[in-house]
C-alpha cells in the first residue's frame, strides 16, 4: 500500500471505535471498526506495522451488534475510496457467498483508525452510521 499522508484524509462525523474480537480464525489481533449501531471492517494486525483489513460480512458473535445492512453501497463506497487513494484490494467471497474488500497495508493502530474513517466518507452522506 503507498504512503498516505493521513492528516489529508477527509473525516465522517460518525464517531467510531476499533474494539478486540476473535471471529477469525487464525493468528495475529483481530478487532473490529464499529460505530454504535454497526459493524463496518474486521482487521486483523499481522504485526506491529502491517494489518489486513476486510468489510464486514456478518455479526459478531458476541456483543458487538450487527454489520452495516448497506453492503452494496459499502463495497462500492470502499472500492471507489481504495482506487482514489492508489491502494490495491482483493474482492473476495465468505463462505456464505458474500462479496467482501479485503486490503493489506501498514501503520499504526491510529493511522488504520484515520483510513477506515475515510473510506467511510462517502457513505455517511446517504446514511446514518452511528
Amino acid at each position: 500500500m503507498p504512503e498516505i499522508d493521513v492528516s489529508t484524509l477527509k473525516s465522517c462525523s460518525a464517531t467510531f471505535e476499533i474494539e478486540a474480537s476473535n471471529k477469525l480464525e487464525g493468528p495475529g489481533s483481530q478487532f473490529v471498526f464499529r460505530s454504535r449501531t454497526y459493524i463496518f471492517f474486521r482487521i486483523v494486525q499481522d504485526s506491529q506495522s502491517s494489518f489486513t483489513a476486510m468489510t464486514a460480512t456478518a455479526p459478531e458473535d458476541d456483543r458487538y451488534g450487527p454489520r452495516f445492512p448497506h453492503q452494496d453501497k459499502l463495497l462500492g463506497v470502499v472500492d471507489c475510496a481504495l482506487d482514489q487513494i492508489g491502494s490495491a484490494y482483493d474482492l473476495k467471497k465468505d463462505c456464505r457467498n458474500r462479496d467482501y474488500i479485503q486490503f493489506s497495508g501498514t501503520g499504526n493502530m491510529e493511522e488504520l483508525c484515520r483510513l477506515l474513517d475515510h473510506l467511510l466518507f462517502d457513505l455517511e452522506r446517504d446514511y446514518v452510521l452511528g
